[in-house]
């Protein structure tokens, strides 16, 4: 990528970076948007959307597609690099990349969020040989065999859920009392016949020789499950460690953003679920970029 300058800047290119992609390129902006993996976000590795409107039900990456599809046809710039830095300059942004840097009269920033690990041993091990954080991607490998989904959030019972009709059997193992999801995956949860749940359960360690072979686990006791693949989903953090004016995080590094997505420093501006809020969601993060977009444009022309 060759050093570019434009008036905004886009980190992210999730449904929020995309939304606000639109919205400023509706407001005859000039914009880059920049992202250091597959295009669409994280939506790419969930298996079944049903609360994005209009849609009964979707899978990630076809949603994922058409959010792409309409960036394209509108001929929104998409350049790839790993943001290394984003720092304020005079006349605007330097946001500097492996790849070259950009400046920006604003910047947009939609980075998202990774999956947290759970620190065990074996986790980094196994990665890729039968550790895995997307379901979607890796299910199929085990089908017709016995995994481990880690965690009690949503997404680890959607994947639960995805994985239930292609593999022999399910475990869902959390360290809570119960589980922390909605009322509905809860149900289809119970209606599974090859999901088994083993609530107040620590997995410490992951085992095998070349591949996963099994996990150990405590509970009142301590035990050895085989599993064929472990699947963790214990929550994200996140991808915010290239900001430099640390002041815009709060103290778990999310981006503290008012209700027109600005942060304290004039012309940066965040979207989606990398920003401290109370609900992360596939139609909020596209409304937050839509919101950013429009305070970007009028910070732009007022200027």
């Amino acid at each position: 990528m060759e050093n570019k300058t434009t008036e905004i800047v886009i980190i992210g290119s999730g449904p929020a970076g995309l939304s606000a992609a639109l919205y400023a390129y509706r407001a005859n902006r000039k914009l880059i948007v920049l992202d250091k993996g597959t295009p669409g976000g994280k939506i790419n590795i969930t298996s079944h959307i049903q609360n994005w409107p209009s849609i009964k039900e979707i899978s990630g990456p076809e949603l994922a597609g058409m959010f792409v599809e309409q960036a394209q046809a509108l001929g929104i710039e998409v350049v790839y690099g790993d943001v290394i830095s984003v720092a304020k300059q005079a006349d605007g942004f330097l946001v500097h990349t492996d790849e070259g840097d950009l400046i920006g009269k604003a910047v947009i920033i939609a980075s998202g969020t990774s999956e947290r690990k759970l620190g065990i041993p074996g986790e980094a091990k196994f990665t890729g040989r039968g550790v895995s954080y997307c379901a979607t991607c890796d299910g199929a490998f085990f089908r017709n065999q016995d995994v481990a989904v880690i965690g009690s959030t949503n997404q680890a019972a959607e994947e639960a859920l995805y994985l239930a009709d292609i593999v022999k059997k399910v475990y869902i193992i959390d360290r809570h009392a119960e589980l922390g999801i909605t009322p509905i995956l809860l149900d289809r949860i119970k209606a599974k016949a090859n999901i088994e749940v083993r609530l107040e359960s620590v997995t410490y360690q992951i085992k095998g020789d070349d591949k996963v072979e099994s996990i150990m686990v405590r509970d009142s006791k301590e035990y050895e499950l085989p599993v064929k693949a472990v699947f963790p989903f214990v929550g994200s953090i996140p991808n915010t460690s290239f900001i430099v004016d640390k002041q815009i995080l709060d103290k778990n590094g999310y981006i503290i953003a008012d209700a027109d997505m600005k942060t304290a420093v004039e012309g940066l501006f965040a979207a989606g679920d990398v920003i401290a809020k109370a609900l992360r969601q596939i139609v909020t993060a596209a409304s937050d970029g839509a919101i950013a977009a429009t305070s970007a444009t009028k910070l732009i022309r007022k200027k």
